[in-house]
């Protein structure tokens, strides 16, 4: 009996990687896990991922998290859910490239500088080297977040230039630019479900429908809800 023995670590931490552990023992076909990373530090979270990583070759893990970047980092296959129901589902990369995340530029205005004017001068500056409008606008004060598809990474070559160039202006503070995760993947579901809930602004909702490429076997007519049909 555990009660018996001296020492025991009694918090929570230890006994979810002991309970990790157990659920591999003889080597299971399919195992279950509720958010198995929930409450680790970054060290302890990143041997998780490792370990889990280990043995998905042989075993078929199905495990819900919170974590985009865990869904992201382990998933092979991802479902997203909003207002408890299941939305989409796919690769991390398919459903990046269908709701149209492929990288975010963020742009740090001057201080002082929160004019939508000049704000609006930077994106374009962007949409002439892309040929065309980004796919999202964020952002608040001096900072502006721009979404980029990633079929567009080809014109970077000849637009981060002129990004170093407004910098040197006086136009811009910085600027970096990242992979979208698939936290803005979510945002946007979410954002999409609640739109969708208000029959009366149907027509507004039908505005921002997202264009889904096609799958091999035709194409999603529903913008909100990626079947598993490829």
């Amino acid at each position: 009996e555990m009660t018996s023995v001296t020492g025991v670590q009694t918090c929570a931490l230890p006994i979810w990687k002991l309970s990790l552990g157990i659920a591999f023992v003889c080597k299971p076909r399919l195992v279950f896990l509720d958010e198995p990373s929930s409450g680790m530090d970054a060290t302890a979270r990143q041997e998780c991922w490792d370990f889990l990583r280990s043995r998905r070759e042989k075993t078929i893990i199905l495990l819900t998290t919170h974590y985009m970047d865990e869904a992201d980092c382990l998933g092979d296959r991802v479902m997203v859910m909003s207002a408890g129901k299941a939305n989409c589902c796919g690769s991390g990369q398919f459903l990046k490239s269908a709701f149209n995340c492929g990288y975010m530029l963020r742009c740090l205005m001057p201080e002082g500088v929160t004019s939508e004017v000049e704000k609006g001068e930077v994106v374009t500056t962007v949409e002439k080297f892309l040929g065309e409008k980004v796919s999202g606008k964020s952002g608040t004060g001096t900072e502006l977040n721009l979404t980029i598809r990633m079929d567009q990474a080809g014109k970077f070559g000849v637009m981060f230039p002129q990004l170093d160039s407004a910098i040197k202006e006086g136009k811009l503070k910085e600027w970096s630019i990242a992979v979208c995760s698939l936290e803005e993947v979510f945002l946007r579901v979410a954002s999409g479900q609640a739109s969708s809930d208000d029959e009366g602004k149907a027509e507004a909702h039908a505005e921002k429908k997202v264009k889904l490429p096609e799958t091999k076997r035709g194409v999603v007519k529903n913008s909100l809800q990626i079947r598993a049909l490829f």
